[in-house]
């Protein structure tokens, strides 16, 4: 099976190459930047047409949330026209696509979990722009699969777990936002999902995170506590943070929609992290 994996060089792009590749009978392309810019369309549809994947899993994109407020049109370039050459290209060649999308679509002013049927009402740039992303991808073809993921975290330097281990390095007392809650999700257990999902051609829209809730500064304080620093936790409101986006206070999605094609669902998020923690450890050694 031949699969295009856009963002590559990402943290779930980097998962998702590692674990497909171990499969012997796929081949995984995962063009640079400068070897597929999905902003040209000219490219894009040159790209796929010549290269012909059996499917997309497209996770290119511009996700500086703060930096979206000040950057309109390159957030808008990249996520919402880059993803409309993507879905039209697919289409054109009748591939089947699968859209990594985000928690961000949502206001977070529900008390629950977020269903795939809630209604969408994003609260900053880069959220609006995703979700009209997941409007082109699911009016492109009924096949493609629009996949919400939240609080990624896996191989890379920059991410919340990284941030929070390099900063108590140097201070005794970490400020971290308490009042917005949401699931840490490790990009290498979600690799393996993607994988099931793409083999049984999933439709629609589905949730897909480690299982459990928490706020940031629940998170950063389980980090610290595994690592066995310590550096205390100051929890405060995302008033009391200063970040040009506004961000959901509830981002917990349901995985109900998991069901309906019997998916696993994925290990806690506590659990995630521990497995994270000691990969980077044995690394280090």
């Amino acid at each position: 099976m031949k699969i295009l994996v856009t963002g590559g060089s990402g943290q779930l792009g980097t998962s998702l190459k590692r674990y497909l590749s171990e499969k012997k009978d796929n081949i995984v392309l995962a063009p640079s930047h400068a070897e597929l810019d999905i902003s040209d369309r000219n490219q894009v549809f040159h790209y796929i047409n010549t290269n012909l994947p059996d499917m997309v899993i497209h996770c290119a994109s511009y996700n500086s949330v703060d930096l979206a407020e000040e950057n309109v049109e390159l957030c808008r370039t990249v996520n919402v026209v880059g993803t409309r050459n993507v879905a039209d290209a697919c289409k054109e060649v009748n591939v089947y696509l699968l859209y990594t999308s985000t928690d961000y679509v949502f206001d977070g002013t529900k008390t629950g979990e977020y269903s795939v049927d809630d209604v969408k009402h994003p609260l900053s740039v880069y959220g609006k722009s995703k979700s009209d992303a997941e409007d082109i991808v699911l009016q492109a073809n009924e096949g493609n699969c629009v996949l919400r993921i939240s609080w990624l975290f896996g191989p890379s330097k920059k991410n919340f777990v990284e941030t929070i281990i390099n900063a108590a390095q140097l201070r005794s007392t970490l400020q971290v936002v308490d009042d917005q809650v949401g699931t840490p999700t490790y990009t290498e257990d979600l690799a393996v999902l993607i994988d099931t999902i793409i083999q049984k051609r999933c439709s629609g829209i589905l949730h897909a995170t480690n299982e459990g809730f928490c706020t940031w500064a629940d998170f950063a304080q389980e980090i610290l506590m595994v690592v066995h620093s310590k550096t205390v936790v100051q929890r405060i409101t995302s008033a009391e943070y200063s970040s040009k986006a506004v961000r959901p206070k509830n981002s917990r999605l349901s995985k109900s929609c998991l069901d309906q094609y019997d998916l696993p669902r994925l290990p806690t998020w506590q659990d995630a992290l521990k497995r994270y923690l000691s990969k980077r450890m044995q690394m280090e050694e």
